[in-house]
């Protein structure tokens, strides 16, 4: 949202820069000026992500009730998720879905073919010790028609916490 309002206010300086000649040096260092603080922020913002990922174990995170609901483009994983931290509010999370083609479901998914496998993120604001629904779009391009029997696995890879 900060580099989005940037963008906007650049914008409108760079309009008032062609209609004011007389101030397009103001408007050169006001545009420096909100540059420096956008590259500021994306600094800050970067150096705080380690710490957010650090404070709610993968293992905290407890899925159920998952749906695949395919669509014209992606697919949708939709479920709820448990903040199983005591501390921390679950901001997001990353899902990875893993798909399997299997000769048959029982031997899913050692004895089967790996056919795709894609990521997205989950975002959600859990409280700890809550329940909250969530709705995943993932993207598999180039995934072939399944022969055998489709098997789905999921597991998520990444969570960042805060307050």
């Amino acid at each position: 949202m900060p580099i989005a309002l940037s963008a906007i206010v650049f914008l409108a300086l760079l309009y008032g820069a062609f209609m004011v000649p007389r101030f397009r040096w103001a408007f050169a260092v006001a545009a420096v000026l909100m540059g420096l603080g956008v590259v500021g922020y994306m600094v800050v913002n970067d150096r705080a992500r380690p710490a957010q990922e650090a404070r709610i174990a993968v293992e905290e995170v407890e899925l159920s009730d998952l749906s695949f609901t395919p669509g014209p483009r992606f697919l949708t994983v939709q479920g709820r998720a448990v903040n199983g931290s005591s501390d921390w509010d679950l901001l997001d999370f990353t899902l990875q879905v893993t798909v399997f083609d299997c000769p048959d479901l029982e031997a899913a998914p050692q004895g089967c073919d790996t056919i795709g496998q894609s990521q997205g993120i989950a975002r959600v604001s859990i409280p700890p010790g809550q329940l909250r629904s969530f709705s995943v779009p993932l993207s598999f391009p180039n995934l072939p028609d399944v022969i055998g029997e489709p098997f789905w696995e999921e597991e998520i890879v990444s969570v960042r916490a805060g307050r």
